[in-house]
């Protein structure tokens, strides 16, 4: 365990939640090398945990290294499937088959040869952690943006901003947005408008593989937590998922609690 001084109470209240959860065991865990999954790693204890990698395609695409500390540090058996680039294509079409339509997600043809391993398993997997908790890069931009509502002496340029950046959420996220000028509510739309997308992917897959799916960090308790947190342990400065970097760096080394490649 890593050397820490004493939490935020607020992070202390989110490791208590996350660790009520009760999942039937025997229960498996799809681990990235990242925040999420690697939090719920360490305090869940899953009995096993799977990933992949592409190891041919560069660093980028191989987190190898990552889930291997996450695994050894949690005592977690870890079994890392192997794939390729010309695999990921043959893939690729066998999971938007399942599917039903084609997917904009990078991530659909691993997440489909993650569910092929753990066939009538029990799984938990990271999802919703960056919509309740501020995690994806782009929430910078956003959040720099809507500081500029919070000035009284911008009060008359509202109307400008909005022209420039009104619709710029919905660029991002590739999708029509109402136009907001506050974090707390562009959160909220994506996990009205965004979230469901993910979700429908894992669900169908876990379907197609009789794949029993958990996903925690969307269990009520700490939905209701996430809702009421100030944005503040969310995103402080230029760091995305403050609170959860902040709980993951009492269990794991500062490069994986840091990391911003992901």
């Amino acid at each position: 365990m890593v050397s820490r001084n004493k939490l935020d109470p607020m992070v202390e209240k989110l490791e208590q939640l996350l660790k009520e959860q009760k999942i039937p065991r025997p229960f498996g865990i799809f681990l990235s090398g990242g925040i999420d999954s690697g939090l719920l790693a360490v305090l869940l204890k899953p009995d096993f945990a799977i990933s992949i990698s592409y190891p041919t395609e560069g660093e980028r695409y191989d987190e190898s290294k990552n889930t291997k500390i996450i695994a050894d540090i949690a005592g977690i058996p870890l079994r890392i499937i192997e794939s390729s680039k010309e695999e990921f294509e043959a893939n690729l079409k066998k999971a938007i088959k399942v599917m039903g339509k084609p997917v904009n997600f990078v991530g659909l043809t691993s997440l489909y040869l993650l569910m092929e391993q753990v066939k009538d398993q029990t799984i938990i997997t990271g999802d919703g952690g960056d919509e309740l908790f501020g995690g994806y890069s782009r929430y910078l931009i956003l959040n720099h943006i809507y500081k500029l509502y919070e000035f009284p002496e911008l009060k008359n340029y509202y109307p400008m901003l909005d022209s420039c950046f009104g619709d710029l959420h919905s660029k991002l996220i590739k999708k029509e947005l109402p136009l907001v000028r506050d974090m707390k509510t562009a959160l909220d739309l994506e996990m009205k408008h965004n979230l469901p997308d993910l979700l429908e992917m894992g669900n169908k897959l876990a379907e197609h593989f009789n794949v029993n799916l958990y996903q925690p960090f969307l269990f009520e308790s700490v939905k209701d937590f996430a809702r009421n947190l100030p944005m503040k342990y969310k995103i402080r400065g230029n760091t995305t998922k403050w609170i959860l970097r902040e709980l993951i760096g009492k269990y794991l080394p500062t490069e994986i609690a840091n990391n911003k490649d992901k």
